[in-house]
């Protein structure tokens, strides 16, 4: 049997090169408008909401035009959950880590008050809580 196989892994390196690929959009100019800060503080409460066990990612969007008003419909979503049971993709802990490593509070996860990730962050919360109080 000569084959060369790849060792099986429990999926960090696609997860990384995922990664990699979302944070060049990240710093992409048009994706850091509010809509962006939005989604980025949703994923930060769903994060906390869900007692750090559920991280949503990889969000798409689309816009929905109606008489009314404009609105973007979500979708494509995938979830790193702490028992890995959420199917294709769930990255478990190691997914909800790269979350929370890389997740960067925007002014709209102050506004909310949430709990910072980072205790960088919690210093920068504070200074930014005294500022606009």
């Amino acid at each position: 049997m000569g084959e060369d196989r790849k060792p099986k892994t429990d999926g960090a390196e696609s997860l990384k090169m995922k990664v990699e690929v979302n944070e060049d959009f990240v710093d992409d100019p048009k994706y850091s408008d509010t809509q962006g800060a939005t989604i980025n503080a949703f994923q930060h409460f769903v994060y906390l909401y869900s007692k750090k066990t559920l991280v949503l990612a990889d969000i798409q969007t689309s816009e929905s035009h109606s008489r009314l008003s404009q609105k973007a419909v979500l979708f494509d979503l995938m979830s790193h959950t702490a028992n890995r049971e959420s199917g294709a993709g769930d990255h478990g802990d190691v997914g909800i880590k790269t979350f929370v490593d890389q997740h960067e509070c925007v002014q709209k996860c102050v506004a909310l008050n949430l709990e910072a990730l980072k205790p960088l962050e919690n210093k920068e919360h504070a200074e930014e809580g005294e500022e606009s109080g």
